[in-house]
């Protein structure tokens, strides 16, 4: 599997878990079953992240652009 496929198919299992929760939170369900699928698609996110990352490293040789690597380093830690 590609890192892109790996991303998009990431992607749309997050997508669902979206669709999910809204549906949820129309139907009034407890917090206690909303919050954790919550976190499941946050979790879900910071994983196609990782995979965002570790391809974008592969695909542009970032790791021998010293200020390729402290533009991305920039962007992450201005996010978190």
């Amino acid at each position: 599997m590609t890192p892109d496929t790996k991303i998009a198919t990431r992607l749309r299992k997050v997508a669902g878990q979206i669709t999910s929760i809204e549906a949820m939170l129309a139907r009034g369900e407890a917090c206690d079953v909303v919050i954790p699928q919550l976190l499941a698609a946050r979790a879900g996110l910071g994983a196609v992240l990782r995979v965002y990352i570790e391809h974008s490293l592969e695909r542009c040789d970032l790791a021998r652009d010293e200020k390729e690597v402290k533009k991305l380093i920039s962007a992450l830690t201005k996010h978190t």
